[in-house]
């Protein structure tokens, strides 16, 4: 490696300094590649990854995928591509998974795993016997029919392509924080679609729906919620049955947030569905 030294003040001086040591990424950031999607053939069980290359966890090493390989989320897993990926048991309906990058110290085998552990330091998943180092790469949703969501990823986005209601709460107390775990990895920002819902309320006390981090201070206030419409507060106001919108929030390290909304009378009914994530895990675990 060659370091050139430039000098200002118009001299014109370029200098070869010798390099030694070793180059090391920190904190496992280095990540290139390894894009996630669905396989054109059976797009409802199987994923491709593409060729890239990464830092393991513990960012002792380098794993590179050369070339880009198929894995079966309905099968166990076995070595190779278009073979099975999956840790343990059997896969599961209304889930959310974890794609990881694994290799074998002892040969150099490069593979993936999916696993429900969604973890950077794969906690919980079952490695594969003797794959030793690892790296979260992205996340995959399954529908109540236990088939991969259509997905798309770019960078460290990953937007879910169908939608259903992950929240869908007939029973909540007027601007009061609840608690809820969402289909998210963990530290992630999640984008979520909302749905706020009150038919039988009078007058115009409005709508609102707001979410926050878990532990934060954030009051339920209607008038700084994220999505809202306030009435003239009288009987004869304006009603307004339902609101929508679209409601970004930093999910805590155990995947949940609260969300409360507003009800002054009637029943109000909350939806809240997971769009998508900015996995910030992926680039920085």
């Amino acid at each position: 490696m060659a370091l050139t030294k430039v000098r200002a003040g118009g001299v014109t001086l370029s200098d070869n300094f010798a390099f030694t040591g070793t180059v090391t990424s920190k904190n496992g950031k280095q990540i290139g590649g390894l894009i996630i999607s669905n396989d054109g053939t059976d797009a409802d069980h199987d994923l491709v990854i593409a060729s890239g290359v990464a830092r393991d966890y513990s960012d002792s090493t380098t794993i590179e995928l050369t070339s880009s390989i198929t894995k079966q989320i309905d099968a166990s897993w076995t070595v190779g591509t278009n073979q099975g990926g999956l840790d343990t048991g059997s896969v599961a309906a209304s889930s959310l998974y974890g794609i990881y990058l694994i290799r074998r110290s002892d040969t150099g085998v490069v593979d993936v795993l999916i696993s429900l552990d969604t973890t950077p330091n794969l906690a919980t998943g079952t490695k594969p016997t003797n794959y030793d180092q690892w790296r979260l790469i992205g996340v995959c949703w399954t529908d109540s029919s236990s088939n991969i969501s259509p997905m798309l990823q770019t960078g460290d986005y990953f937007q879910k392509l169908d939608y259903v209601f992950d929240i869908n709460d007939t029973s909540i107390t007027n601007l009061t924080f609840e608690t809820a775990t969402i289909r998210c990895p963990s530290l992630c920002e999640a984008i979520m679609q909302g749905r706020t819902i009150n038919g039988t309320g009078s007058g115009g006390y409005g709508r609102t729906l707001d979410v926050r981090t878990k532990g934060s201070t954030k009051s339920a206030d209607e008038e700084f919620a994220i999505v809202g419409f306030n009435g003239s507060g009288s009987t004869s106001g304006v009603h307004a049955d339902a609101q929508h919108g679209l409601l970004t929030v930093l999910v805590n390290a155990d995947k949940q947030i609260e969300y409360c909304s507003r009800e002054h009378n009637g029943a109000t009914t909350v939806k809240l569905g997971v769009l998508g994530a900015n996995m910030l895990t992926r680039s920085s675990p």
